[in-house]
């Protein structure tokens, strides 16, 4: 197998003076494959990252695959499970109780991957050496028209696990059924619910438990025949008790989204950007609830570029004030050449933007999940292109520091600053990221007349532009009475 590591060290023996902190990045697969990692998690001062190994041009099989790595981004060991005639992935794991891992994920009994109409589900010890294994089939609709993806989990105070996902009763396309199961910690299945009136079409979608932990949210691009609804509320014995729409100020449901409940009760909620105008606008999008599906309030990070946020996860606590997020290129991360960025958003828990890192990539990725650490910092785990313009993809795992992005002391991945401006075109008003100490943006219009001029703080910048006349405007940075950037502003 080749392995492709990165290390990147904050600076010489960080990790030794700030209780084994680490920044990585690596890059690992076996050539000529379609290589995933799908989710992680951290148990015992490693991570475990799961996800699918296989597919290739000699195979059409893949198999559920598992590896231990150290904090530092080093493969301590893996485990694959291949089945014959089969095709396996991981989608989740956790740590349980008796100190074992149990994983679980779906499973083809053909080599047509797309006719997914098991969930797998086994025990590995933190070694990961096999316990057990079972492979449950879904009970309904008919079995040879029935494919099915798990999208989340709860697991409740009774050490019960309730897995979400779609399934499809169709043998060519989707519709997008909403199923539940519900498991022991064993791998037995307790019961199944479909609800054929329900689809979720998203790409991706949320549970999250009530405030009083009697029962639990289902938030995403629902539907209920062919209504279109945000969330649905259960019960713990998989009973819908309601639904609804959600108050937004921007944008609809039709990305990845996640959600997490902070401290106080309220719920945040991250989503893709996608507004439409004379000028179609993209970013990422925080919603802040209360524990009514109240909106408090809506902040936007605007990109240049459409982004994804991260399929399984896209938001995580880093502590009792500090939301990551991440986004990334919307574009294949394999058959297209190019590279791409990965942006990093830090929010405190009224969702005001405390900082932003943009990791300028040497490749195309697909990030799969989101990770805040127990050392305050963000793992994400997904796929990178072998190489530029590459058909197959490999493992990739990316480690920051909250204080890389909040703080930004340390310019980890770029050279130089580069102070980015969104959004493009704007409308009211603007951002300036990555802003280093004393500057000065002065704007001129494209006859060279004196505009306006900021002084600016260092980090994030958010100035007011809707007085500004429609048009083209130039922004000159100076730092210390020396330019070191021009900008430019295209005004709505």
């Amino acid at each position: 197998m080749k392995k492709y590591f990165f290390p990147i060290l904050l600076s010489l023996f960080f990790s030794l003076q700030c209780y084994s902190q680490h920044s990585f990045e690596i890059s690992f697969g076996d050539p000529n494959t379609n290589d995933n990692c799908v989710f992680s998690f951290e148990f015992q001062d490693v991570f475990y990252v799961a996800g699918n190994k296989g597919l290739s041009e000699e195979s059409l099989l893949s198999s559920a695959a598992v590896y231990k790595i150290s904090k530092a981004g080093y493969i301590i060991t893996e485990k694959f499970l291949p089945k014959a005639d089969s095709n396996s992935a991981f989608h989740f794991g956790f740590p349980k109780e008796n100190g074992n891992l149990l994983f679980f994920g779906t499973l083809a009994d053909t080599i047509d991957r797309l006719k997914a109409r098991y969930t797998y589900l086994c025990e590995l010890t933190p070694d990961l050496e096999m316990v057990w294994e079972k492979i449950d089939p879904i009970p309904s609709p008919p079995v040879d028209t029935t494919t099915h993806n798990v999208r989340n989990f709860l697991i409740t105070s009774d050490q019960e696990i309730i897995l979400q996902g779609t399934i499809d009763t169709v043998l060519y396309g989707s519709n997008s059924l909403l199923y539940l199961t519900k498991f022991d910690m064993q791998g037995n299945r307790l019961q199944f619910s479909l609800f054929p009136s329900w689809k979720d079409l998203g790409n991706s979608s949320e549970m999250i438990f009530k405030a009083d932990s009697t029962g639990f949210y289902l938030i995403g691009n629902l539907s209920l025949n062919s209504v279109v609804k945000d969330w649905i509320e259960f019960d713990l014995d998989l009973n819908i008790i309601d639904s609804g729409r959600l108050e937004s100020e921007s944008s609809y449901f039709l990305a990845p989204i996640c959600a997490v409940r902070l401290k106080d009760g309220n719920i945040a909620i991250a989503n893709q950007v996608l507004e439409s105008g004379p000028v179609l606008t993209y970013g990422v999008e925080m919603r802040l609830y209360n524990t009514d599906f109240e909106l408090i309030k809506t902040s936007i990070y605007y990109t240049e570029n459409k982004v994804y946020t991260p399929l399984r996860r896209s938001i995580g606590l880093a502590n009792d004030s500090s939301i990551w997020v991440a986004a990334f290129d919307w574009e294949s991360p394999t058959g297209v050449p190019g590279k791409e960025d990965i942006i990093f958003l830090v929010y405190d828990d009224q969702i005001d933007l405390m900082g932003v890192k943009v990791h300028h990539g040497d490749s195309r990725y697909y990030i799969s999940d989101l990770l805040a650490c127990s050392d305050e910092g963000c793992l994400i785990s997904g796929t990178a292109s072998e190489y530029d313009g590459a058909d197959y993809s490999d493992y990739y795992l990316l480690k920051v520091q909250l204080d890389d992005v909040v703080t930004s002391t340390d310019v980890f991945y770029d050279t130089d600053y580069s102070v980015v401006i969104h959004p493009v075109p704007a409308k009211d008003r603007i951002t300036l990221s990555n802003v280093p100490e004393s500057c000065e943006l002065i704007v001129y219009n494209v006859s060279g007349q004196l505009v306006a001029s900021y002084y600016l703080n260092k980090g994030i910048n958010q100035l007011e532009v809707g007085s500004m006349q429609p048009g083209i405007y130039f922004a000159s940075i100076f730092q210390n009475q020396q330019l070191i950037q021009t900008l430019k502003i295209i005004k709505q």
